[in-house]
């Protein structure tokens, strides 16, 4: 009575070792690459949520990439303005994953996990961001910092710099490596301790600008009702 339940159990064992080992599921965030002997093909490539079938390892394997949207920013950038001021600026991207066969082939290399591969291509949008802030250049000071009514030119630098990492050669790197740059965006603005103060002298400068034409006005404006009103008196004697 022992032995064909022993032999129960152990097929119900091996059955279940099987099935671990001959299945996997992919969510519907997900999409996954079926390798055979490391090699894959747009067929291999399954982004349909739900129960899938594979060969055993090391005949084949899995690799699974989130789809959702990522984010990564840049370390503290010292950048040059237009005017020759100095910024310091702190950036990030939203990224994701659009081709996950092409980003495996691009970073499959790197490890055998997606945190692997996915920290690999970080690496790569951050060389790009801090090569795309050279944008910065284009603006001045006043224009990113200002009180002015028309506001910030911050939001058309940043347009500009997703601009710079999505066209021309670096859209081509990032075509390539199956990923797809969403947003970018300046998290961080601050001034030098130079520039600051000689950022508040000019603020200082502009102020008194303006309280001195204010004070000419005033004293225009009472000179003339004053004359005004002598000549009023005079009429009236």
């Amino acid at each position: 009575m022992q032995k064909p339940l022993r032999i129960f159990v152990a097929l119900v064992v091996l059955l279940a070792i099987l099935a671990f080992m001959m299945t996997f599921t992919v969510r519907f965030t997900e999409a996954a690459v079926v390798t055979t002997f490391g090699r894959a093909t747009e067929r291999d490539v399954i982004k349909e949520a739900g129960l899938n079938f594979k060969m055993p390892f090391p005949i084949q394997s899995v690799t699974k990439y989130d789809t959702r949207q990522r984010y990564v920013e840049t370390r503290s950038e010292t950048l040059a303005t237009a005017d020759n001021r100095q910024v310091i600026l702190q950036s990030y991207i939203v990224w994701r994953v659009v081709d996950p066969l092409r980003f495996f082939q691009s970073y499959g290399n790197v490890g055998s996990r997606e945190d692997d591969h996915v920290r690999a291509a970080e690496e790569l949008l951050r060389a790009k961001l801090r090569s795309a802030l050279a944008e910065t250049s284009q603006f001045k000071l006043t224009d990113l910092l200002t009180t002015d009514a028309g506001g910030s030119k911050l939001p058309e630098l940043e347009a500009r710099v997703l601009a710079a990492i999505t066209s021309g050669a670096g859209s081509s790197a990032l075509a390539a490596s199956g990923i797809e740059a969403v947003v970018v965006g300046i998290n961080s603005m601050e001034l030098p301790e130079s520039v600051t103060e000689q950022v508040f002298k000019q603020m200082e400068a502009q102020r008194r600008t303006i309280a001195g034409k204010a004070a000419n006005e005033g004293t225009a404006a009472a000179a003339t009702i004053r004359n005004s009103g002598e000549e009023s008196a005079r009429k009236i004697r």
